[in-house]
């Protein structure tokens, strides 16, 4: 009865029989009977919270299908040619290329990649050449942190002498994105994908097991070990979404992928720094 109610609800809308709260509602009680529906105006940020069942089965939620191309990134780490490189935009679905950024403002993450760098550089002595693209587990992870600390010592210096800009994207919300930042001192656009549409679209892997086997553990004491704190107060909308990393061309092309198989799986930040330098066409 209580089900039969709320999905005449006019703020809640579905999809595959999953509840979703519209930006003016947010659903804060779910169980077998009903929902309650409380109105906000905070933010327009889609906030989802799942029913327990469905967190238990972390791939009930069906993975995002492009269905113009069918293309997808399967391979654990690609380098390609750009006269065989896929494009970004075949990649993602074009519902899937939205996330939102610190002000919570909704942005296309492939236009943002172009448009970020000349941004932040208005009269560029170099010009704009690729972006890499930075997917991270959840904003309170070790290992996310790890990451981006190698990859501001490791690359941020070679990739700003040769024209190329990093972007990180999180599975949390932009408040949480801000908070991350500023912990790391991250000069660098980062933006949020609540709903996770670009890691699905992408089929980044998902799952307990995929996430937290043996070297997903090691990867995690070693993480801590060298004094990356877990944040154990940022609530991941997914704590089982693993990410990955891809460097975008300035026409758009996917010149290198790499698809995490466990938590702490980043890609050899050696082999980023081999396509940062490598002759590509600039813009």
């Amino acid at each position: 009865r209580g089900m039969h109610q709320v999905r005449n609800h006019p703020t809640i809308s579905y999809h595959n029989n999953i509840p979703i709260p519209s930006h003016n509602s947010l659903t804060t009680t779910m169980d077998s009977s009903c929902f309650v529906s409380i109105p906000i105006t905070s933010t327009p940020i889609p906030r989802y919270i799942a029913p327990r069942a469905i967190q238990a089965k972390p791939h009930s939620i069906p993975l995002y299908t492009n269905t113009r191309t069918r293309s997808r990134l399967f391979m654990k780490t690609t380098s390609y040619t750009p006269s065989k490189a896929p494009q970004l935009r075949d990649l993602l679905d074009p519902t899937a290329s939205t996330v939102y950024d610190t002000s919570q403002s909704k942005v296309d993450l492939i236009q943002l990649c172009q448009q970020s760098y000349y941004a932040k550089n208005p009269n560029p002595s170099i010009p704009y050449k690729a972006t890499i693209l930075v997917w991270l587990r959840h904003y309170g992870c070790t290992l996310c942190k790890q990451l981006l600390r190698d990859i501001q010592q490791q690359v941020e210096p070679t990739a700003e002498q040769n024209g190329v800009n990093i972007i990180a994207i999180g599975s949390g919300y932009p408040e949480q994105a801000a908070n991350l930042a500023e912990e790391l001192n991250w000069k660098h656009l980062i933006v949020s994908d609540p709903l996770r549409t670009t890691y699905k679209s992408l089929r980044f892997k998902q799952g307990p097991l995929n996430t937290f086997n043996l070297d997903g553990l090691k990867a995690v004491f070693k993480s801590m070990g060298q004094g990356n704190s877990q944040s154990w107060t940022t609530i991941p909308t997914d704590p089982f979404m693993l990410g990955g990393l891809l460097v975008v061309d300035s026409k758009g092309r996917v010149i290198l992928n790499h698809v995490d198989d466990f938590a702490g799986d980043h890609c050899d930040l050696k082999m980023v720094l081999d396509v940062v330098k490598s002759p590509m066409t600039v813009q």
